[in-house]
């Protein structure tokens, strides 16, 4: 609180929102990036775990880690790298516009606990 005062500062507004409304719904178009990049998200996943050979050695770690070893495949690197798909998932999911708004949230909370 020396160095930051009381007052809370907005982030600036980035993208200019427009309502849309659809079927007697409201939607936003940052809603609409929103859903649009978790679809894709999850489709790049799902990509990467059936089509991929990291995917099936993900898969076969999962299911068996005894007999994935002994098929050749290097459990300790499969489980270092889906961790690290895991990592960058929830990154690029908080970068997405909604991540702001949470973020603001969250470092209120974070000076209301210092205070």
């Amino acid at each position: 609180m020396l160095v930051w005062s009381r007052n809370v500062l907005a982030f600036p507004q980035i993208i200019d929102i427009k309502l849309y409304t659809i079927a007697g719904a409201t939607i936003t178009n940052v809603q609409i990036t929103i859903i649009v990049t978790c679809v894709a998200m999850m489709a790049a996943l799902a990509l990467l775990v059936y089509r991929t050979r990291l995917g099936t050695a993900m898969r076969a770690t999962a299911q068996n880690p005894q007999v994935a070893g002994l098929m050749g495949i290097d459990i300790n690197r499969v489980i270092a790298f889906t961790f690290a798909i895991g990592a960058a998932l929830a990154a690029g999911y908080r970068g997405d516009p909604r991540g702001a708004r949470s973020a603001v949230k969250a470092i209120r909370r974070v000076a209301l606990v210092l205070q």
